[in-house]
């Protein structure tokens, strides 16, 4: 006849043998927290992809539009908002605009 085996206790970490439990409480702790964080980067991850594809596809429309513009007026060059008036001497002299095409220029 076979002999029934006993089951095995579990096994015991040495600083609980030891009486120290705070180190295995430590240390199941410190696993909690590190699955909280990758968790959190995960999703952070996945936020910033889809900024980012929102971000090229606005940028993929950007062209488009520029790319629209540029056919529909190939040398013609885009007429001013200010309209053109006569100089007068009490009238304050206005900062020339940058030309088209120079960037941005903000002006506070």
């Amino acid at each position: 006849m076979a002999r029934k085996q006993r089951p095995r206790p579990p096994v015991v970490p040495n600083q609980i043998r030891a009486g120290n439990p705070q180190a295995v409480h430590k240390a199941y702790m410190r696993l909690a927290c590190l699955e909280l964080e990758r968790t959190r980067y995960q999703r952070e991850r996945t936020i910033v992809q889809a900024r980012l594809q929102a971000l090229d596809d606005r940028l993929g429309a950007i062209e488009a539009e520029q790319r629209l513009l540029q056919c529909q007026t190939p040398n013609q060059s885009v007429p001013s908002a200010e309209p053109v008036a006569a100089k007068d001497e009490r009238a304050p002299e206005k900062k020339e605009l940058a030309p088209r095409g120079a960037g941005f220029s903000f002006r506070y």
